[in-house]
């Protein structure tokens, strides 16, 4: 978009394997396991806003401290990484494309092998003795989580939603032991685990009305053109001034029509009537949803 600044999105998680939703159910790698592969899949939700045609460059980092998931987190916070990057996998979005992964066609997902580049994660994973893998709290003392971010790109570009609580989203280790070979086990992002998204923005690349109203601080022109954004965005403030004053003159109502973009699914916008009363010293705001028209007719 023409007044748009560029946006990253990075994510922290934590994980949890199926055993430990039963009680009493302890893992064990067996003697002398050794690595085959590690995997992480991140399942499409089937919606994007931007263009998908532009490739994308994910890295995913181990996290070096663990998150909590009776704490809070906002878009802003950050988690310490490791330098090693397990992915620097470049892809293009298909989030309505099936894949094809050792043969097998698969609902659209992004696959990468995190063990090509190092296989140090997967190896730390199986040097976990029984009490670090006795149940998910332990574990996430252990390994703390996984942090996935994307390269930025320098046109194009996209949002795509990925559902990681569909069991479909999972990190997978492959090893063999002593006693058997072809083993596996599935790390699971659910609501017992903890994760956060961290958002940055470079507003110094949109339009030149956005820059000098935004970055440059031209307060002027909010007069024509006010921008607000979420995700450790854009944060705003409309000022109605000699408003007290107002009361001198009785009941005075109007309106004002505010629209607001959707960023997934169908573009649309949500057009809100907000009927404004002021009487005496006080001003009731009343929001009320006045209608959803399509992006095409704007």
């Amino acid at each position: 978009m023409a007044n748009s600044n560029s946006l990253n999105s990075n994510g922290s998680w934590t994980l949890s394997g199926p055993t430990w939703a039963k009680p009493n159910s302890k893992v064990d790698w067996g003697s002398n396991p050794v690595l085959d592969s590690l995997t992480l899949a991140l399942f499409y939700t089937g919606q994007s806003y931007g263009d998908t045609t532009t490739p994308q460059l994910m890295h995913v980092h181990h996290m070096q401290e663990p998150i909590y998931g009776d704490s809070i987190y906002y878009s802003n916070n950050t988690v310490p990484v490791s330098d090693i990057d397990y992915a620097n996998y470049e892809f293009i979005p298909g989030p309505n494309d099936s894949v094809v992964i050792d043969g097998d066609t698969v609902t659209p997902l992004v696959w990468v092998n995190l063990s090509d580049i190092n296989p140090s994660m997967g190896e730390y994973i199986l040097q976990a003795d029984t009490a670090a893998m006795s149940d998910i709290n332990t574990f996430n003392e252990y390994f703390n989580g996984l942090y996935i971010t994307f390269s930025p790109v320098n046109e194009g570009g996209s949002l795509v939603h990925y559902d990681f609580l569909n069991n479909k989203s999972k990190m997978t280790i492959y090893y063999s032991n002593d006693e058997q070979d072809s083993l596996q086990f599935k790390f699971y992002i659910n609501l017992a685990t903890a994760f956060f998204s961290n958002y940055t923005h470079d507003q110094s690349t949109g339009s030149t009305e956005f820059v000098q109203q935004v970055v440059d601080g031209d307060t002027a022109l909010g007069r024509e053109k006010f921008y607000g954004q979420g995700l450790a965005g854009i944060a705003g403030r409309i000022q109605i001034p000699y408003v007290k004053d107002w009361s001198k003159l009785g009941i005075i109502a109007f309106n004002i029509q505010i629209a607001l973009v959707s960023f997934f699914g169908d573009r649309y916008t949500n057009v809100f009537s907000v009927s404004i009363l002021a009487a005496s010293w006080a001003i009731v705001v009343l929001i009320r949803r006045f209608a959803i028209l399509n992006q095409s007719s704007i």
